[in-house]
């Protein structure tokens, strides 16, 4: 847990510091930009690309970066919410049931939770011919619940855990496919940024009769 909050007030203070730079360099004369380079800008931090651009790409460029931002503290929170549950449901289990539960794996977490005892368990399994899913009555595994309330309780705070942790892989595609959409977006942009940058042409001039360069002529094409 302590892991994780660092890496998150890392990823603030790279936003801040990430920001402030952006903001300075947005100040600077424009040069042609490389359409895969603000690519590449945006898959690493979304918006990073369109900031780079400046000008009316900057505005899709904070939009994709406080996307990102929010996605990240959602994961954050979530991870946070997911370990705490589970430490405390664990802890529960443990009071109330005398059995060590974490170290254990899901079929049983789930097990423990629909029934009072190992004993109903297992009879339950032998009934409906399970034979593999029986349990040996060991001290290992050997549960049984001092109240059916404390059993309702551990059930409610495992659901709660399960739907918590199912939400994470949902969060990090969404935080994908906005680095996707960012670095997308920052390819055309700096393509379109490209092609509205005036460009300078140096023709000889010259005698049509002789063919001899009298001099150079600069010619300079502007897009609007």
């Amino acid at each position: 847990m302590r892991y994780i909050r660092q890496t998150f007030q890392i990823f603030i203070i790279c936003i801040v510091f990430f920001a402030a730079g952006t903001t300075s360099a947005e100040a600077q004369i424009k040069e042609p930009v490389s359409p895969a380079k603000s690519f590449l800008k945006s898959l690493v931090v979304p918006g990073w690309g369109e900031l780079s651009i400046g000008g009316a790409s900057a505005s899709q460029g904070w939009l994709h970066l406080s996307a990102d931002a929010v996605l990240a503290a959602s994961l954050f929170g979530l991870n946070i919410y997911v370990d705490n549950t589970r430490e405390n449901l664990y802890t529960h289990a443990t009071i109330h049931t005398g059995v060590d539960v974490q170290s254990k794996d899901r079929a049983y977490e789930l097990a423990i939770g629909r029934y009072e005892s190992i004993y109903l368990y297992n009879d339950t399994m032998e009934r409906l011919r399970r034979w593999r899913a029986i349990y040996p009555v060991t001290e290992e595994f050997i549960w049984e619940w001092d109240s059916n309330e404390n059993r309702l309780d551990y059930q409610s705070m495992k659901k709660n855990a399960d739907v918590a942790s199912n939400q994470i892989p949902a969060v990090v595609t969404f935080m994908v496919i906005n680095r996707l959409w960012s670095g997308f977006n920052a390819y055309l942009d700096a393509k379109n940024f490209n092609s509205q940058l005036p460009t300078v042409n140096f023709e000889p001039v010259g005698l049509r009769e002789t063919n001899e360069i009298q001099g150079w002529a600069v010619r300079m094409n502007f897009s609007f």
